[in-house]
């Protein structure tokens, strides 16, 4: 099991009141982007690399949240399968919260060449 860094989960957005969780389609890549009540931003990502293909989904009734206060993430390593040359590996991102917790799926299928995985959070200040 991989504990998620503090770079992951910046300090600032623990304890804020989740609003909305939605997917969201970053210029490399998809991800989901929580927006918190009070106007503040946490973006989850994974940054794509070179011939690699890169992907997050929930099938988690993400609704659910809202009104739930954002307490931490874990991130656990997932299984990589190999099919014709093309690899497929997956991370698990396990968010906790008020409610409870729900899981977002980092996924990347590559050639073999390309296979780290970096998914991370980037807040922002209500501006």
């Amino acid at each position: 099991m991989t504990q998620a860094s503090e770079n992951m989960l910046p300090t600032a957005a623990i304890g804020r009141e989740i609003g909305i969780i939605q997917p969201h389609e970053f210029r490399e890549n998809e991800g989901f982007i929580v927006y918190f009540t009070d106007g503040s931003t946490l973006e989850i990502k994974d940054e794509q690399d070179c011939t690699e293909i890169r992907w997050m989904h929930s099938d988690d009734d993400l609704g659910y949240y809202a009104g739930s206060k954002l307490m931490g993430m874990e991130l656990r390593e997932g299984p990589e399968t190999e099919d014709d040359g093309e690899h497929h590996r997956c991370m698990f991102l396990l968010v906790t919260t008020s409610l409870g917790v729900f899981t977002i799926v980092a996924h990347n299928r590559h050639n073999g060449y390309y296979a780290g995985m970096n998914p991370h959070c980037k807040f922002k200040e209500k501006i």
